[in-house]
């Protein structure tokens, strides 16, 4: 069995203009705006690649070749919701199972989606929903951490960084270790 998951982000949960503030801009300079929303998007991904989290609300369509059995395990967090399950029957023929049928368990780092039945295809396709929804409740801390970030890769003399040495970037990543894989 192999898997291959897609992810696309929805949301965001920091602003153009909360960066502003972080990078010390004035209110009325915009020149940057694309780039600065670019940075936002590659800050938060830095963040969750490291703490193997999803912060931005994020859709993921999860492929599992050669599926069978009836449990399928989800290992993006925070678990949001189960879209979609659907396979091709022996015939070819599209199948769908129904969200509300299945059993939906959290263990530890996993998620764990308990099937009506067994289920034997060459593809099973599983889309759900990582991530925050909601910016309440993404951990304060961990939105302070992007906007260092952006600060960081927007302009390196007033971010973490002096010219030719980090002088906290090591703390930086240190600091973030606490939040690895610890929010279901």
């Amino acid at each position: 069995m192999t898997e291959h998951t897609e992810v696309s982000k929805l949301t965001y949960h920091l602003t153009i203009e909360e960066a502003h503030k972080q990078l010390n801009l004035d209110d009325d300079f915009y020149d940057d705006d694309t780039l600065i929303s670019q940075l936002i998007e590659d800050a938060t991904q830095e963040i969750e690649n490291y703490i193997e989290s999803d912060i931005a609300e994020t859709s993921n369509v999860l492929n599992i070749y050669e599926f069978y059995g009836s449990e399928i395990t989800i290992k993006r967090s925070p678990f949001l919701s189960l879209t979609s399950i659907s396979y091709l029957d022996s015939n070819g023929d599209s199948q769908s199972i129904t969200v509300a049928d299945c059993t939906i368990r959290k263990s530890e780092q996993k998620i764990f989606i308990i099937l009506p039945s067994s289920v034997s295809t060459e593809t099973l396709t599983v889309t759900y929903k990582s991530g925050y929804s909601d910016r309440d409740k993404v951990p304060s801390s961990l939105l302070r951490f992007v906007l260092r970030r952006v600060a960081d890769l927007y302009d390196i003399e007033r971010g973490s960084h002096i010219i030719g040495t980090s002088k906290s970037d090591e703390n930086f990543w240190n600091s973030l270790a606490y939040h690895k894989k610890i929010y279901f």
